[in-house]
Parts: structure tokens; C-alpha cells; sequence
């Protein structure tokens, strides 16, 4: 992912990554995986919005605007457990197109 600064890019590569490895990708979503795993990769969704979400949220409480980011990560993270279950057949950037505007623009904006 070396060159990747923005972290939608470093979802694509990882969404890439999985479609190549594509027996890592299932033990990334296993039952048996350790929680934490998946907490770690998907923080770079909480990266990817934090911004936009602290711009947007800046009158909420610190633990509010920390459960929303939590939310939404964990949201886009079982997303991508989808996408990976379902054969990972959808072109990576456009899965995570779509995660991004669902973060950004709510259910709203693919109606």
C-alpha cells in the first residue's frame, strides 16, 4: 500500500489485496479471527472520515463523535465482510465508492 496517502486508496489496495489473496481475505472475516484484526484494518475508515465527521459533528461531545466514528467504521467494515463473502465479483473502487457516500450522505443518497 506504500504509496497510498489517501485512505480510500489504502481500501481499494487492501479490497485489491483480498481479491489476489483471496484465502487471506475469508480468514480476515473468519468467526475465529480475533476481534482486534479487524478493529486495526477498518481504523483506516475512521481515518478516511474523521475529518469530514469532526468538520460536521463539531458540536457534539468528544465520546459522540468517537461512537459515530466507530459506527461508521465497523458499519463499512461489515460492508466489505459482505463483499468478500458474496466472491469479491464488484470492482474494489467501487464497493468503496459506494461505502464512502453511504458515510458521507446516508442511505439518502442511493435512493
Amino acid at each position: 500500500m506504500g504509496d497510498c496517502d489517501n485512505p480510500s486508496k489504502k481500501i481499494v489496495a487492501l479490497c485489491n489485496l483480498a481479491r489476489e489473496k483471496h484465502e487471506l481475505a475469508y480468514i480476515m472475516f473468519s468467526d475465529n479471527l480475533d476481534y482486534k484484526f479487524r478493529e486495526n484494518i477498518f481504523a483506516l475508515i475512521i481515518e478516511s472520515n474523521f475529518k469530514k465527521i469532526d468538520k460536521e459533528t463539531n458540536k457534539l461531545a468528544p465520546l459522540y463523535r468517537d461512537m459515530l466514528a466507530h459506527y461508521t467504521s465497523f458499519g463499512a467494515a461489515s460492508a466489505i465482510e459482505v463483499w468478500v463473502k458474496n466472491g469479491m465479483k464488484e470492482d474494489p473502487s467501487k464497493v468503496v465508492e459506494f461505502i464512502i457516500n453511504l458515510i458521507h450522505h446516508g442511505t439518502s443518497s442511493i435512493t
